[in-house]
């Protein structure tokens, strides 16, 4: 299994699904409804128990309260990382720490975030996009997180890694933005990123550090040998 859509089987979480097989897929891979599952309910504890059973790198939620969930994920990190959206479709400030190892926090815009602010990437909305004035963070979500999950798949990596690269050669340019986080993922230039990254693969490994002070805007993990 690639993942476990942490959802119900309805029309949200269906298309919740083929959103991921979208991100997959557009990548570069070649993944259908077989190995992406959909749990049934929105519950977290039993998501991401479904996704440790299958093995999953990742899990994908899209509902509300990621602060509140960042203790539950870290119970099945490095194994599974959650991805999760900010849990707004609007403009504003509602998460705090927008880099944390086993909670990829997301949002969604064509050409900048239109939800919620503090952020590590965004996407565009691949299915409600076309009927809908804005786009959704939910299916921008599970959009990202197969991007961050072909990136770890092609090279071999650890989801960390895939997502140091997608940072470092993001549409920000590796430079952390308050409102679009790292920006849009281009996965093909995260493949081929070539900085002589540390081991992010083992589990022991402080992944991140804040850069500054903590109430900067600037947050930007950024891990070179010496």
């Amino acid at each position: 299994m690639k993942t476990v859509i942490i959802d119900e089987a309805t029309d949200h979480g269906i298309n919740f699904q083929l959103a991921f097989i979208l991100g997959y897929n557009r990548s570069g891979g070649n993944i259908d409804t077989d190995v992406v599952p959909i749990s049934g309910n929105s519950d977290t504890v039993q998501g991401l128990e479904l996704a440790k059973s299958y093995n999953c790198k990742v899990a994908v939620k899209s509902y509300t309260g990621a602060s509140s969930v960042r203790p539950i994920s870290d119970l099945y990190y490095p194994q599974t990382t959650l991805f999760m959206p900010t849990g707004a479709n609007s403009v504003g400030e509602i998460y705090t720490i927008p880099i944390y190892p086993s909670l990829c926090v997301t949002g969604a815009g064509d050409v900048e975030n239109e939800t919620a602010s503090q952020v590590e990437f965004i996407a565009p909305d691949p299915i409600s996009a076309y009927f809908e004035p804005q786009d959704l963070s939910s299916y921008s979500n599970s959009y990202i997180a197969a991007q961050i999950l072909f990136i770890a798949d092609f090279l071999g990596c650890s989801i960390w890694e895939a997502r140091v690269r997608a940072r470092n050669t993001g549409s920000e340019n590796g430079i952390f933005s308050k409102k679009n986080g790292y920006g849009f993922i281009d996965t093909a230039k995260a493949i081929a990123f070539t900085f002589p990254i540390k081991n992010l693969s083992q589990s022991n490994y402080n992944p991140f550090f804040l850069s500054g002070d903590k109430n900067l805007e600037f947050y930007k993990p950024f891990f070179l040998e010496a």
